[in-house]
């Protein structure tokens, strides 16, 4: 798999290095006096490296990756959507999002991909190459989206409130699906999917839901 690393500075240099490349590798010294590095330090190989890089002018807010359209995957940078596809590192800008700061969360239904940016949501469906904000009139606003048995869950901001898309569509929110996380009066500042279970993060407190 690709190893990854974001540069620092005031440009954002985003580094796929393959480990098949000539290039740093996991390669764990065994012995001192054969590679002059102390036991288990990481050692370069010998030969010239080759890097493919992809340069983004704005900070990087999140990178998202599924196995399910091959390798590509997405760079938020800014307020911009990149797309890049394998290793060729060649970011396609998808579109632009309505906030230039701060993370973003982002999950995928194996089709649409949603960005929470609290509070505004967008979906860029891979089949159909459009991306776009969402703009049903019950969508409250999303700070954390995740994925579970086929819907999108998200939490919205400054709240208990938790909301649950339609089956397979991002786009679409019922204002009857919704719940509020009570087990503790705190609000609810993020939720992820782990293992078939939402685990719900308050400000003082954590609950476990499950479908």
């Amino acid at each position: 798999m690709p190893l990854w690393r974001l540069g620092s500075g005031s440009t954002s240099t985003l580094e796929i290095t393959d480990e098949n490349a000539d290039s740093w590798i996991g390669l764990r010294c065994p012995q001192y006096q054969r590679c002059g590095q102390p036991h288990g330090q990481l050692v370069p190989r010998s030969h010239p490296r080759r890097r493919q890089r992809a340069r983004f002018s704005e900070p990087i807010r999140a990178l998202w990756a599924h196995q399910t359209n091959g390798s590509d995957f997405y760079v938020v940078s800014g307020s911009g959507v990149y797309k890049l596809t394998g290793l060729t590192a060649t970011p396609q800008l998808l579109g632009t999002l309505t906030t230039v700061t701060g993370p973003v969360s982002i999950a995928d239904n194996g089709t649409q991909i949603f960005f929470a940016t609290n509070p505004d949501g967008f979906i860029y469906n891979e089949s159909t190459g459009a991306f776009g904000q969402i703009t049903d009139p019950d969508f409250a606003g999303a700070v954390t989206v995740t994925y579970l048995d086929g819907y999108f869950v998200f939490n919205q901001p400054n709240s208990q409130i938790i909301w649950v898309t339609q089956l397979l569509d991002g786009t679409s929110i019922d204002p009857l699906d919704f719940a509020s996380a009570e087990g503790s009066p705190d609000g609810v500042v993020g939720l992820i999917s782990d293992h078939r279970e939402l685990w719900v993060f308050g400000t003082d407190s954590v609950e476990v839901w499950y479908d």
